[in-house]
């Protein structure tokens, strides 16, 4: 399937309006999809650390204009049953969490960007990094969307 398919395929799944998308931003559908390729997800997309100080793919905003412009048809196309599942547990993951911090925060861990790998002192240094970038973050956020990230496994 076509990328831009699968994106168009996953924003109607998370009921995520792509023309709103655009108007706004955006930076947390590309964490969104960031968190569901970490979960196995099949997203054709490349993933890396902005400028800005959060996980994002330029080729995700350039793919959202191109499906707003031209009205892509997916009605009579599905994901896979796997993907489905995965998506939903993405969705519920985000709904009380936010998504760009939840991606940024398993990027650096991940990509072995945070020295310890002691959860605090992990999160203190996820702090500091993050405000680098003028992005500042409660202990108490960081240290949630890390427990966040351990209940769905993606962080060990």
């Amino acid at each position: 399937m076509e990328k831009k398919i699968i994106l168009k395929l996953m924003a109607d799944k998370l009921n995520i309006d792509l023309n709103e998308v655009s108007k706004r931003g955006t930076s947390e559908l590309e964490a969104t999809a960031y968190l569901a390729q970490t979960k196995g997800f099949n997203f054709p997309y490349h993933f890396y650390w902005e400028t800005s100080g959060r996980v994002g793919c330029g080729e995700i905003r350039g793919d959202i204009a191109d499906i707003c412009s031209l009205d892509y048809d997916t009605s009579e196309l599905n994901l896979s049953e796997n993907s489905v599942k995965i998506l939903e547990q993405v969705s519920e993951t985000i709904q009380e969490n936010d998504p760009v911090l939840l991606a940024s925060l398993h990027f650096l861990i991940s990509k072995n960007q945070l020295k310890s790998k002691e959860k605090e002192l992990r999160i203190n240094e996820a702090r500091e990094r993050l405000g680098e970038y003028k992005r500042s973050y409660f202990y108490l956020e960081l240290k949630r969307a890390y427990e966040t990230l351990e209940t769905e496994g993606l962080v060990k």
